[in-house]
This record gives structure tokens, sequence and C-alpha cells, in this order.
């Protein structure tokens, strides 16, 4: 399949209309998230996040995956914007590392991926290295994403995301912490890269071939309620329960 269709299968994020902005507000912020797959234990694992004093993200740690998987990411922040992220595997070793490079206050390169954002700073295009690239049109209620993979095929729309506007996102993370970073390293498979600094959370997400025909749905049923977020998020992938996700926060 193409690059990224797996990890949009698990979004729980949407892109929204603006980023968030500094306020005085004092933020509801996520120290970790637990995965539940509904028969396989042994796919059950958490995510906790360590925060330094100004409460950016100072390092995730997994604990109960396979042996196979990283257990480690460092961040390092310039001011309150993410630096850098370094990854280390099973053995405390370090295994990659990547430079995160920003205009103003977008995000426009990390990992393999450079961004494009439109004048309300939504992102509206994402490219790979070898030149294939999502397009995205905004509306009031979904995303679409056209997907145009390098070479001679033309582009189609791959996939629609809608939002659920009555829970609120539960990666918006706090201030200018990068959540991309955090999705390409530390929740890939369990969400998007396209998340994060915005107020609701994904509803449904659609996914259609090159011909229009759908072949995948699936959607988030939230519950619970901290200071309007949500507690848990049970994913629903063509009528089946994939896992579920619970939050804690501070």
């Amino acid at each position: 399949m193409k690059k990224s269709i797996y990890l949009m299968l698990f979004v729980c994020l949407m892109l929204a209309c603006k980023k968030e902005s500094t306020t005085t507000e004092t933020p509801t912020i996520l120290t970790s998230i637990t995965y539940t797959h509904p028969t396989n234990a042994a796919q059950n694992k958490v995510f906790r996040i360590y925060r330094n004093t100004n409460k950016l993200i100072d390092s995730v740690v997994l604990t109960g995956a396979d042996a196979g998987a990283y257990k480690r990411l460092v961040f390092y922040h310039t001011g309150e914007r993410l630096d850098s992220v370094l990854q280390y595997n099973a053995s405390n070793i370090l295994s990659f590392s990547s430079k995160a490079t920003w205009s103003g206050n977008n995000l426009t390169a990390f990992w393999t991926l450079t961004y494009l954002y439109d004048s309300e700073n939504r992102i509206i295009k994402k490219t790979y290295t070898d030149g294939a690239y999502f397009s995205v049109t905004h509306s009031a209620d979904s995303s679409v994403y056209q997907y145009d993979e390098a070479g001679a095929n033309p582009a189609y729309v791959s996939y629609v995301q809608y939002y659920n506007k009555s829970v609120k996102n539960p990666f918006r993370i706090y201030k200018y912490e990068n959540a991309y970073a955090m999705n390409n390293f530390v929740f890939n498979g369990i969400s998007s890269d396209f998340n994060g600094m915005y107020p609701y959370a994904y509803g449904n997400f659609n996914e259609y071939n090159q011909s229009g025909a759908l072949i995948y749905s699936g959607t988030y049923n939230y519950s619970g309620n901290f200071n309007g977020y949500p507690t848990t998020a049970a994913y629903v992938f063509n009528g089946n329960t994939a896992y579920t996700l619970t939050f804690a926060y501070e």
C-alpha cells in the first residue's frame, strides 16, 4: 500500500481551523496513553510522557511492546519549539534522530516530510522525499486528502476525515512543542502526523481507491470527560473494534 495509509487508518486526530495560540489559561496536559487490543494482549502498550519544568516534553517511554519496538524518545527544544528528537531502541542504543525546521510558528520539515501551510496556518500539503505528496482541502466538517504518488499516476481522492466537535482533541499538546514529531515516532500506529495543535478530534474516516470506490472506513467512539477531553476512545474499523485508547491527563 502507498505511504502513510496504514498510519492514517489509525487516525484519532483532525485538522481544524487554526493553530493553537499562546494563552495564559492553564492547559490540560496529556501524561500517558494506554493502547489495548481487544483480543491480543501481546500488543498492549503504554506511552508515558515526561515533561520539563516548562511542561514541554522531555521524553516518552514505551512499555509493554515487543522487544523490537523503540523504547524511548528524547526531545530537545529551542525556547518553546522542538529542535530535535532522538530515538532509542530496546537496548537503549540510539537508533535514529531527526531535526525540525521551522518557519515562523509553522513546522515546515521533520523526519521524511516537508509541510506547506495556507494563510490560516492549516497544512495543505505534505511531501515525501521521493516526491509523492498529499494535498489537503479543508471544509467546516472534514478534510479531503488527495494523494499523488511519485511517477506518472494522476492524483486522486485518497481519504476523507470528518471531525467530532463534541470532544476536544486529546493530542492537542501544550504550546509549540511538535505534535508532528510525536506522531511520526511516538504514536505511529495509533495516530496521524496531522494533528496536535487543533481543537477537534476525528469522528469518521473513509479511504478510497483510485477508482473512487470506498475500501476502508473507521470511526472513533469517545467516552469519559476530563475538562472536555475524552478519557477513552474505541476505534471501530470496518465494523470491528481494532483497539481502545485510554488517556490520562494532569
